[in-house]
């Protein structure tokens, strides 16, 4: 993969605007299957110099701020997916201590109903 991202980064600096515009949509792409290409000093170096160059390539700076908002949100939708998995897991661990719970009341720490 990491051939593929320099390869990416090469056709990011190409003459054609097409052709560094998709590199840069793929790049992102990438950045989310493979989280830890985001956090590398190339991208980070990558991503300043085309936030902060004065061009008028605004479709580069948008697909920038595009693909670092898709990192984000699947960040956080893979934080709280393992912050679900690690509740029920303690959840089902203690559940197994505790032992069986009779009645939804129980649950809530209320005297069963009669």
């Amino acid at each position: 993969m990491l051939q593929v991202f320099e390869i990416l980064l090469y056709f990011v600096d190409h003459g054609s605007l097409d052709v560094r515009l998709y590199a840069l949509k793929a790049i992102g792409a990438s950045c989310v299957r493979y989280g830890d290409y985001m956090l590398n000093a190339q991208m980070t170096e990558l991503y300043h110099r085309l936030l902060t160059q004065e061009t008028d390539e605004e479709s580069m700076r948008i697909q920038v701020v595009q693909n670092i908002e898709t990192y984000l949100r699947e960040e956080d939708a893979n934080m709280a997916a393992s912050e679900q998995n690690c509740k029920c897991y303690y959840w089902h661990k203690h559940a197994t201590i505790i032992g069986p719970i009779s009645s939804p009341s129980s649950e809530k720490g209320l005297p069963p109903k009669t």
